[in-house]
């Protein structure tokens, strides 16, 4: 994942430092804004109006994609990701659900594991703590790098790190 490279290495200085616009593409060809990098990078400082601004170009870029392909789940799931960083709750959990109908990992080996993910990291985000570890018991199990270092070190996983339900999931990773 390009973007979250200064991010997973807690470098979020070298991740906002890549902050031009236009989109970059992931190492499954998602279409990523590149506003998303910054906002994730600057969610991680704790800078809030840093992300939320951030989020909001990100949130009108990938519109723009959506409006080129609007059954384009990968757009679709890094959309819910981004409402859900915007508090836009029923719409991120709306457009997260949609994604995984739209291309589950049974229809897309490469891609929906990773909408599995984000669907799991959206409903976190949003508060859902029951569904984001539900959906997250699946995603593990899909074949993608979602594994034990993610889980344990990435930012998107930090509100649910403090569940046990959470530790369980992650120490069953290593079985």
């Amino acid at each position: 994942r390009l973007q979250d490279c200064g991010v997973r290495a807690k470098q979020p200085a070298r991740a906002a430092g890549r902050g031009r616009q236009g989109t970059v593409y992931n190492s499954r060809a998602a279409r990523l804004p590149r506003a998303r990098g910054q906002a994730l990078a600057a969610r991680t400082r704790d800078d809030a109006a840093g992300a939320s601004s951030a989020f909001a170009l990100a949130r009108t870029e990938i519109q723009g994609n959506l409006q080129d392909e609007p059954d384009r789940a990968e757009s679709l799931s890094v959309l819910a990701m981004i409402d859900a960083a915007l508090g836009r709750k029923d719409e991120a959990i709306n457009e997260g659900r949609r994604a995984l109908q739209l291309l589950p990992a049974t229809k897309d080996a490469i891609n929906g594991p990773l909408i599995a993910e984000y669907l799991a990291v959206t409903y976190a985000w949003v508060g859902e703590r029951e569904a984001a570890l539900e959906q997250l018991k699946i995603a593990v199990k899909l074949p993608s790098d979602l594994g034990y270092g993610q889980l344990k070190l990435h930012p998107f996983w930090a509100s649910l790190r403090c569940y046990p339900e959470f530790e369980k999931i992650v120490v069953a990773l290593c079985t």
